[in-house]
């Protein structure tokens, strides 16, 4: 597994679809305009999410992409695999005698076996883990803001 852009941009979009949709379709374009991300480039990664059965698609007016599980049953790995296929292992075909067969097997298993790891790891967090992070981030910053506003300094100092 490699975390590519489209990955990250896959992640992004279902994260705004769980965010704002719910049962409710929300359109691409609603989509690229949020998080400035292309309508052509999101429309070839929904129709790969479309084929991994992690969103389905509404026609018509009001259409657009609802989840196909809830955000707590969607995992970042499920989200990256769909748009990310792997390409199974990158290990080389040991030739004995090959002084540099050692090396690349070295190298290339550190990479699968790192590869491994993240996708172990992407598979414990879900959409709705990343929502509450998000949730708990904005709350923090609206606190740290109005922490630091001018009248909330002037008010600790009187108190």
């Amino acid at each position: 597994m490699k975390l590519t852009t489209r990955g990250r941009y896959a992640v992004t979009a279902l994260l705004e679809i769980a965010m704002y949709g719910g049962k409710t379709p929300i359109s691409l374009a609603t989509i690229s305009e949020r998080q400035n991300l292309s309508l052509s480039y999101l429309e070839i990664l929904f129709s790969q999410l479309r084929n991994g059965n992690l969103v389905k698609s509404h026609r018509g007016p009001g259409g657009g992409y609802v989840l196909v599980h809830a955000p707590d049953e969607t995992t970042i790995a499920q989200i990256v695999a769909s748009v990310d296929k792997p390409k199974g292992s990158s290990l080389p075909n040991l030739v004995m005698g090959d002084e540099k067969c050692f090396d690349g097997f070295l190298e290339t298993y550190l990479w699968d076996e790192l590869n491994e790891k993240m996708y172990e790891y992407l598979e414990r967090i879900s959409l709705s883990d990343l929502l509450h992070k998000k949730q708990l981030v904005e709350k923090v910053q609206k606190r740290t803001v109005y922490a630091t506003s001018p009248i909330s300094r002037a008010m600790n100092m009187v108190a």
